[in-house]
């Protein structure tokens, strides 16, 4: 329970109070963007990290939502996902059960690559922005396969 509470204050919470802070000044101007660090683990959950998971699924919740309430205010609402970054992600993370892979191996980006294309999406008014190729094929091959997925992803128990 308490990885689940930790995982929500910082990956929930947080930027839900940003987001109140910063959204009534953006109302009165009529105009502004709301961009949120998403993941791909919010369209489709993974073992051994259900707790960051749920995180990332009530982020894309709340900004699905908020996209669609504040559109009259000319405010954009974007979902964005770097997929893995060179951070130390990795070394902090916290996997329960075991596990043959963590889904933290592959193609990482830097964090400066991640903030030029959030300033992408931000000039072009993006809805979402997915930059992992893996991400996007996963979510994809969730939507469509997705009792073959949940095979594929047992094995990695």
């Amino acid at each position: 329970i308490d990885a689940y509470k930790n995982n929500l204050q910082l990956n929930y919470f947080a930027p839900l109070r940003l987001i109140q802070t910063v959204l009534p000044g953006m109302k009165k101007k009529q105009a502004g963007q709301i961009i949120n660090l998403f993941s791909g683990v919010g369209k489709r959950g993974l073992p051994g990290v259900s707790s960051y998971c749920v995180t990332k699924f009530a982020l894309n919740g709340l900004t699905e939502s908020l996209r669609v309430e504040v559109s009259q205010y000319n405010i954009d609402v974007i979902l964005f996902s770097p997929g893995l970054v060179q951070t130390d992600f990795k070394t902090n993370q916290k996997i329960y059960g075991r596990l043959k892979e963590t889904f933290t191996n592959g193609k990482t980006v830097t964090a400066e690559l991640v903030a030029e294309r959030i300033i992408k999406a931000s000039v072009k008014r993006k809805r979402e922005v997915i930059l992992s190729y893996k991400t996007l094929l996963g979510i994809h091959f969730n939507y469509w396969f997705p009792a073959l997925l949940d095979k594929i992803l047992s094995k990695k128990l």
